[in-house]
């Protein structure tokens, strides 16, 4: 399966959000394919598409699953993705449970980071489109 970095998924809202908020909704899908590629080279997403097997691609998504378990609330948001060696991690891991939130952990304060440039990225182009 390919497995992407979710933070493009939450860019792409971002956008169309921000495009919303100016009046340029129309706009989104055209905006969106000349501009998709800068999140890549602003370094604003963890990782490249990479191809991975279905086990550890679903271990990505227990995370953001709030009923996994009994849960009431997701571990990670939903723009959170592991990388593949992450996934890779957690597939071989004894506990899922201890693995995944030590991952999501080490990483918070450096998603939280992204999401904010993301936003800031978008309102940005929203308002010179």
């Amino acid at each position: 399966m390919l497995h992407h970095d979710h933070l493009a998924n939450f860019a792409r809202q971002a956008l169309l959000e921000a495009l919303t908020t100016a009046d340029k909704r129309p706009a989104h899908s055209r905006v969106w394919q000349l501009h998709a590629a800068e999140i890549r080279r602003l370094g604003l997403i963890r990782f490249d598409p990479r191809y991975v097997c279905e086990a550890c691609n679903n271990c990505d998504g227990r995370g953001k699953d709030r009923h996994y378990k009994g849960r009431s609330t997701p571990i990670y948001p939903a723009s959170f993705s592991m990388t593949p060696d992450e996934l890779h991690a957690v597939r071989i891991a004894a506990d899922w449970d201890e693995v995944a939130p030590a991952i999501w952990e080490a990483a918070r304060e450096d998603h939280c980071r992204r999401r904010e440039a993301i936003s800031r990225w978008a309102a940005d182009l929203a308002a010179s489109v």
